[in-house]
């Protein structure tokens, strides 16, 4: 039995909903939300108090109503800041062992320049050489259901290399990590893709490591999600 049909909701709001008719006896109620999201409490009346009942209208008439109380912010910290001078910068990149160099670090002047979406968390995370607190450390784009959709996160190095390995870290994403990844690097006027799709979904909490069969002198790398998902590190070798 349809007793609310599907309305729109915003966020950090309320609806207050008077049915058109008393519905029958029942000891289990089931909501479903399109295509997702959250809901803090469903309340479900079989009367309200005389001084309240004005709030309650038919749907046709209802619309809902925005807290007037900010959201709580978290007390702990979301993510390590860390934001090197170009003297460290120079240093750090003065004193690299070659195959263990990550160009992909900000710890080594790598630089976010491009996210196509940072719904649930800043791109900016991806290059920080500190390792990850939880998701919001990393990012993550929000869901889509367009066939063929992706998101990108463009990372520009400090000087040219040419990248071999890739390591993508999602542990803190258990379950929402992208399904597949592809990787491009840009050469003087476009860009190349050097690997993917790989299937990355059986690796959430856990690094993917990819290796480049074709690459290219590069200072611009490109990771692209498909269809979406969250990374928290991208770590770039030669």
């Amino acid at each position: 039995l349809e007793i609310i049909p599907k309305i729109a909701m915003d966020g950090h709001s309320v609806r207050r909903i008077k049915l058109a008719k008393i519905t029958p006896k029942i000891s289990e109620v089931l909501v479903e939300q399109y295509p997702d999201g959250g809901l803090t409490r469903l309340g479900l009346f079989a009367s309200v108090p005389n001084a309240e009942i004005s709030q309650y209208l038919p749907i046709v008439d209802s619309k809902c109503e925005r807290f007037s109380d900010g959201i709580p912010k978290v007390k702990k910290p979301l993510s390590i800041p860390y934001a090197p001078t170009a003297t460290e910068i120079a240093e750090n990149l003065s004193s690299v062992v070659s195959k263990e160099t990550d160009y992909a670090s900000a710890a080594f002047g790598a630089k976010v320049v491009g996210a196509t979406n940072e719904h649930y968390g800043p791109a900016a995370q991806v290059i920080s050489p500190l390792p990850p607190l939880n998701m919001f450390d990393g990012l993550e784009s929000a869901r889509s259901r367009v066939e063929g959709h992706f998101d990108e996160v463009t990372i520009k190095f400090e000087k040219m290399i040419t990248p071999r390995k890739v390591i993508l870290d999602f542990k803190y994403f258990v379950n929402n990590n992208p399904k597949a990844v592809e990787i491009l690097l840009k050469t003087s006027d476009s860009w190349i893709t050097v690997a993917g799709p790989n299937h990355v979904k059986p690796f959430a909490a856990n690094q993917k490591e990819i290796i480049l069969q074709k690459t290219t002198k590069t200072d611009h790398i490109r990771i692209r999600t498909l269809p979406d998902g969250g990374i928290n590190r991208v770590h770039v070798y030669e």
